[in-house]
């Protein structure tokens, strides 16, 4: 735990990513994700700075399967203890890029203040173009944004499958389906007959 450290099995890859428990890190005069709970994953979990990343290399892939990855995301915010400011916390989000299958942005957070923010679970589903590809999560300020302030956002409980394929029905079930559209259809052939059969009368 602490400024700069990175959760085991994650790279680096941008900036000095921080890695913190509930209730936030002191840094200096500031505290990074003040008061914020635990995630619903439990433990720690990391804090980024927009334009920090961190990254892992998953192989083992089948291209051109669908992978899914989820995780919780949280805008935890950066605290001033002293100074002319105390709240100095922007919208974010996250970028999740896996290799060539490109990349995709969660929803924007806004930060719902300190000891009142909340985790939101993302789900994104990829598909992989080679058998080894690099996971990247890159913490981003919501880009509308003119305030001069800089978004800090949280993530924890990353979790990379297959993706769930929709159950394919079986043969019988697809018989049966069929047999009942053609008996509504010669129901209604019947049914005609009989009226054409009653007007003539």
């Amino acid at each position: 735990i602490g400024s700069g450290v990175v959760a085991n099995g994650w790279t680096n890859a941008a900036g000095s990513p921080d890695l913190m428990t509930s209730g936030g890190l002191n840094v200096g005069p500031f505290i990074l994700a003040k008061d914020m709970a635990a995630s619903p994953n439990g433990g720690n979990f990391a804090l980024l700075h927009d334009g920090e990343a961190i990254s892992q290399t998953v192989s083992g892939l089948v291209i051109g399967l669908d992978y899914e990855v989820s995780f919780y995301q949280g805008n935890g915010g950066f605290f001033a203890v002293s100074g002319s400011f105390s709240d100095h916390t922007e919208n974010g989000f996250w970028d999740v890029t896996f290799g060539g299958a490109g990349t995709q942005s969660s929803s924007i957070l806004t930060h719902d203040g300190f000891g009142s923010q909340t985790w939101h679970l993302v789900t994104m589903n990829f598909t992989a173009t080679s058998t080894s590809e690099v996971l990247l999560f890159d913490s981003q300020k919501d880009p509308l944004s003119t305030s001069g302030k800089d978004a800090r956002m949280a993530i924890d409980g990353i979790v990379f499958s297959e993706a769930t394929v929709a159950a394919v029905p079986e043969p019988t079930t697809v018989a049966l389906l069929g047999i009942g559209m053609v008996g509504l259809a010669g129901a209604e052939v019947r049914r005609r007959r009989k009226k054409r059969s009653v007007e003539k009368s």
